[in-house]
């Protein structure tokens, strides 16, 4: 049984977040181990450049060479590397949403100010206030319940959700948030 090509160029888009993926992981290790200070943004944004290497000869070799022809071949080649892009921008934007949320709360509040001193930006960054607004919301979405003076688990969603961003941070070699507070401990005054 023959395959239709542009079923198989659509098997290999859908497949692309999946390389993504995987190249995050090599290009993190990999790019740690050369340099260290590398940004967590310059190393997802190397994984998708280095996506282009492996998936443009695919959508060459299906678009051009798939039987339809030039002018429908030049239009899947085209179709293939905007959808590709799409998907990288998304992975791309996942991962940055997780890197940058605090960042801009902080850049937000200096411009908001004009300038502020390290204490003025540490007065906005209140750690209590930010907990006690975390576990409302993990109240309010049913993930969490109070019972007295301590939080139970009340649904296990969230949990497995955490679970599985800590195993994917290993696997990209970020320390987990055991040794960040292992971290923090050894450093305390």
């Amino acid at each position: 049984m023959k395959i239709d090509p542009l079923i198989k160029l659509l098997i290999v888009l859908a497949s692309t977040p999946l390389l993504l993926a995987i190249l995050h992981a090599i290009s993190s290790r990999a790019i740690r181990r050369l340099r260290p200070s590398t940004s967590n943004h310059a190393v997802v944004l190397a994984a998708i450049g280095l996506g282009h290497l492996f998936i443009l000869p695919f959508f060459l070799y299906l678009s051009l060479w798939g039987g339809g022809g030039f002018k429908a071949g030049a239009a899947g080649m085209a179709y293939s590397v905007v959808i590709y892009e799409a998907l990288a921008y998304s992975y791309f934007h996942i991962f940055n949403m997780s890197e940058t949320a605090r960042r801009i709360r902080i850049l937000h509040d200096i411009y908001s100010a004009g300038r502020l001193k390290v204490s003025g930006v540490s007065a906005s960054y209140n750690a209590e206030e930010m907990l006690a607004n975390r576990l409302e919301r993990l109240v309010a979405m049913r993930q969490i319940r109070s019972s007295g003076q301590l939080y139970v688990l009340d649904s296990r969603l969230l949990y497995y959700a955490a679970k599985i961003t800590s195993a994917w941070g290993a696997v990209l070699g970020l320390p987990g948030p055991e040794s960040v507070y292992r971290k923090r401990r050894r450093n305390a005054p």
